[in-house]
């Protein structure tokens, strides 16, 4: 209540009791009737007017409490507004963190595919990242001594230095292990592993490739013959140079070798890059007929999906495509797309199997799964060291 309405109330009540005390003290002392009825209606006119005075006071003193009533609940509904929005953003950014991290949540090697990563109707973008570089085989040695050689072929030539390493090749529907990619590692004389992917050039310009060659499918070959007798179906790959194909000594070594392991020849898969085929001599051509001759299976290699003949490759005994996941997960442009369609739907026509190599993430395997029926990489398994008693030796290999 304000300070004037305080002084009318309490002028209004003042001449209210004086007058009160006027009409009593008329009474007592016998005073006249017109002038005792005057104050009384005087009085009851104060009356009144007090009455409205207190009245107005009380509905001015609801309406400011109504009006700080509803202040109040402007401001919480304010402040819950902004508290509704942080939850929803924290909700929000939650849900992202959850769908990053979906990608390393299970290794395929374990478990089927999501249903996320069934085919789409359209493939979506594919992933921008680096191309992933060659897996490291010095997982257990030392951080400070990874680091490749300057000139690993200058190092002595000694079978026992070399260690076959495989890795799993997954059917991409399901997360089940259908073959495996056989490779060397190199132990170097302080500890450390370099893989052939490495010191190729540098074995290549010193002539070592095909006796790395022959030896990698030496040590695959006692290996694939326990997989063949535990899984229908199994194979291994192992990568050829060219340089080996077109080398007489390579082919009639490989050739004894399929001749003393006919039942293992459907197992071994040559793997040959498309580069390196493009440029086979005609003594290479001649090498890959021989081994086709006995059986062995071809795989075409870091594959771009343009330049291959499916049909003639069908022909030549090929019955595998692999291509690096950003080659395959390739939407930059709608005509680029339809290439890599048009390819994945021939090459199954003509009974080839298109692998996705190099998957690390389950975003590039859902781009491909259109596309590719098998894949390796990171994602499924790293390569593993195979065990010296089960890969042997180059003698009981040929001699098994």
């Amino acid at each position: 209540m304000s300070r004037s309405h305080v002084t009318i109330t309490i002028v209004l009540a003042m001449l209210f009791l004086a007058i009160v005390g006027f009409c009593v003290w008329s009474v007592v002392q016998g005073g006249s009737t017109e002038l005792i009825l005057g104050a009384a209606i005087i009085t009851l006119g104060l009356a009144q007017l007090l009455s409205f005075t207190a009245r107005d006071q009380s509905l001015a003193s609801a309406m400011r409490r109504v009006s700080d009533i509803m202040g109040a609940y402007g401001a919480l509904s304010r402040e819950l507004h902004a508290v509704t929005r942080r939850v929803s953003s924290i909700e929000g950014y939650a849900m992202l963190e959850q769908s990053g991290n979906l990608s390393t949540s299970r290794e395929l090697t374990h478990h089927a595919p999501e249903r996320a990563q069934r085919r789409f109707e359209s493939p979506p973008a594919a992933p921008q990242r680096p191309v992933l570089q060659t897996p490291n085989y010095a997982s257990e040695a030392p951080v400070r001594a990874r680091r490749a050689p300057d000139n690993p072929s200058s190092q002595p030539f000694e079978e026992e230095r070399f260690d076959l390493y495989l890795e799993p090749i997954v059917q991409i529907e399901d997360g089940s292990t259908r073959h495996y990619r056989g490779s060397l590692s190199l132990r170097m004389t302080d500890g450390t592993r370099v893989g052939m992917e490495t010191i190729q050039h540098q074995a290549t310009k010193a002539g070592l490739m095909p006796m790395l060659d022959i030896l990698t499918i030496t040590r695959v070959l006692p290996v694939l013959r326990r997989l063949m007798q535990r899984q229908r179906g199994v194979g291994i790959f192992c990568a050829v140079s060219a340089v080996s194909l077109a080398d007489h000594e390579f082919i009639a070594k490989l050739n004894s070798l399929i001749s003393q392991n006919t039942d293992l020849a459907k197992g071994l898969v040559i793997e040959v890059k498309q580069q390196s085929l493009g440029e086979l001599s005609q003594e290479g051509q001649e090498g890959l007929a021989k081994l086709a001759e006995h059986g062995v299976t071809f795989c075409l290699g870091d594959a771009d999906g343009h330049a291959a003949d499916v049909r003639s490759l069908s022909d030549l005994g090929f019955h595998y495509v692999v291509m690096d996941i950003m080659t395959l997960a390739n939407a930059s442009s709608k005509q680029a797309e339809e290439v890599l369609n048009s390819f994945a739907r021939e090459a199954s026509f003509h009974g080839l199997e298109v692998i996705a190599a190099n998957v690390s993430t389950r975003t590039e395997l859902a781009a491909v799964t259109a596309r590719a029926s098998l894949g390796y990489g990171a994602l499924f398994s790293p390569p593993r060291l195979v065990r010296q008693e089960i890969a042997g030796s180059s003698a009981s290999a040929a001699a098994a």
